[in-house]
């Protein structure tokens, strides 16, 4: 992590969180014209603009707040899952969107993102017919609890794909050379376990912009009932913002992993 910049922050259900800082004049990669050239002239290009909107001679440098506004409607849209249209659902649109937060944290439109993968449609990109919910009760039921398992493992295999993509995308903020990953705190995880239960919930953390977090480790806290919100108070000093406690914390999470 370097001095200049606070780390992006996230939680990959998703949440991240950084501060904002001005970045005049940093091009959006290469990569992204090919991405909009799948996924957006279709609908908003230079024949077809619906809802009065056309990308393709939208510039793709952030020279001004104008430029910037611009770029973060889209990833609004992005979030609020407007976008992409019907017609991509599952492991493409999981990965058009991991696409689409890479290329936000390079051009610095923003470093804040929550992403929750869609899990109905990936359920059915990969042939499986129940639903979520089902499977959150799959109980003593082998056939069941097989398919989350399944569902589990694709689950983290898109997101190690993603966090492959965070550690070789440089950092254009970074005036030591560093990637995505080094600056970023990433959560993985969920709210609840089987049958609704929300206690021990498991979660992954990774990124260089953690303090003191030692990575390779498998932590247990060591009172029963620790708030999650400890762990959401650690992200948040970590990431340079000014705050004792957040939400029902009573504490840090450095307590868990020093």
């Amino acid at each position: 992590m370097y001095s200049l910049l606070k780390p992006r922050l996230w939680l990959l259900l998703l949440f991240c969180f950084i501060p904002s800082l001005a970045s005049a004049g940093i091009e959006v990669p290469e990569s992204i014209r090919s991405f909009m050239n799948t996924h957006c002239y279709r609908c908003h290009g230079a024949k077809t603009q619906e809802a009065d909107l056309s990308l393709h001679d939208m510039t793709r440098a952030i020279r001004d707040s104008a430029d910037a506004l611009n770029w973060q409607d889209i990833l609004d849209k992005l979030n609020a899952g407007e976008m992409p249209p019907e017609g991509m659902q599952g492991e493409p649109e999981i990965k058009a969107m991991f696409k689409m937060i890479l290329a936000a944290w390079q051009i610095d439109a923003t470093r804040v993102v929550t992403y929750r993968m869609p899990d109905a449609g990936l359920l059915q990109s990969m042939g499986v017919s129940s639903t979520p919910h089902t499977l959150s009760h799959y109980g003593s039921n082998v056939s069941l609890h097989e398919l989350n398992l399944k569902r589990t493992t694709k689950w983290m295999q898109l997101y190690s794909g993603f966090i492959d993509q965070l550690r070789s995308a440089k950092d254009p903020l970074d005036p030591n050379g560093g990637t995505l990953f080094d600056n970023s705190l990433v959560y993985n995880g969920g709210g609840l376990r089987t049958a609704h239960r929300t206690t021990n919930v498991p979660c992954l953390l990774t990124g260089g912009g953690f303090k003191a977090l030692t990575y390779g480790h498998h932590r247990v806290a060591s009172k029963e009932n620790t708030p999650l919100a400890n762990l959401w108070t650690t992200m948040l000093q970590d990431a340079g913002v000014p705050v004792e406690r957040f939400a029902d914390a009573n504490a840090t999470a450095t307590s868990i992993w020093s």
